[in-house]
């Protein structure tokens, strides 16, 4: 039962029953890749998340295309407040 386990321990586990316990060293790559994407994503250690609620934010979430703002949000921000008096 992982109710109460880490994201991590689940995900290793799903893992090994799939693939068995000595896994292709190409599938053991794309697994650590997809690791730590998720870890990059969460800024901690699988192990560290909650397999219950590690992603209870997403329906909060953005939803449409990724894009950049050329010059960062700065330029955004010093075009809204033009006529901002302080």
């Amino acid at each position: 039962d992982f109710t109460y386990s880490s994201l991590g321990a689940a995900i290793q586990e799903y893992f090994t029953r799939a693939v068995g316990p000595d896994p292709d060293p190409l599938d053991k790559r794309l697994f650590n890749w997809h690791v730590s994407n998720l870890e990059y994503a969460n800024a901690t250690n699988l192990d560290q998340l909650s397999l219950q609620h590690w992603n209870q934010d997403d329906p909060f979430t953005f939803k449409g295309a990724h894009c950049l703002l050329r010059g960062g949000f700065g330029g955004m921000a010093a075009i809204m407040s033009r006529n901002v008096e302080l």
